[in-house]
């Protein structure tokens, strides 16, 4: 084997290594930022669901004359 295609093959295979490390580097920031977003999402949810309990409790809500 001549030592340009040493030295191709070990290129390539540097670059097959970086390919897969930054794909796992973009999943893992996938998921952070997925899980984030339901964090937030369960967030509003909790606080908007809060509110309407109150507002029911204090009898200021819409269905109430």
């Amino acid at each position: 084997m001549s030592d340009r295609a040493i030295v191709a093959l070990g290129v390539w295979l540097l670059l097959l290594v970086l390919m897969g490390t930054a794909t796992i580097g973009i999943a893992i920031a996938f998921y952070i930022a997925l899980g984030l977003v339901m964090l937030l999402l369960a967030a509003i949810l909790f606080v908007t669901s809060r509110r309407r309990t109150s507002a029911r409790q204090a009898g200021t809500g819409a269905g109430r004359a």
